[in-house]
């Protein structure tokens, strides 16, 4: 990915230079410059690519189901957090459906019930 980047910049260089070129000015100081952003743009991504590659393994639950005040209203529980959420108008299918991850936990709820 970060040889792609090189070459895409590489390929700005050269039209760059080319422009420059035609209207008679020193290409120098904007070599230097792309060189020096470019060098700033590849190890940033580097940077986060290591970050991403250091983060701890995601979470997975699913979503509970549970009959409340006598069964006429109907919550979801994260079974990775135990936070409790209301389903409101929607009913418990589209809650999951819509609903891929907890917003306490940040668990992704794509286990099935029954499942470790």
């Amino acid at each position: 990915m970060l040889e792609g980047l090189k070459n895409l910049f590489e390929v700005a260089l050269q039209i760059a230079i080319a422009g420059r070129a035609a209207t008679q000015t020193s290409v120098e100081p904007l070599k230097k410059e792309w060189d020096s952003e470019a060098s700033r743009i590849i190890e940033k991504t580097r940077s986060i690519i290591d970050k991403a590659s250091k983060a701890k393994p995601a979470a997975h639950g699913y979503w509970k189901e549970e009959a409340y005040m006598r069964k006429y209203y109907t919550r979801v529980t994260c079974t990775n957090c135990g936070e409790t959420y209301g389903v409101g108008d929607w009913t418990v299918a589209r809650f999951r459906r819509e609903i891929k991850f907890c917003p306490n936990c940040g668990a992704e709820m794509d286990l099935k019930e029954g499942q470790p």
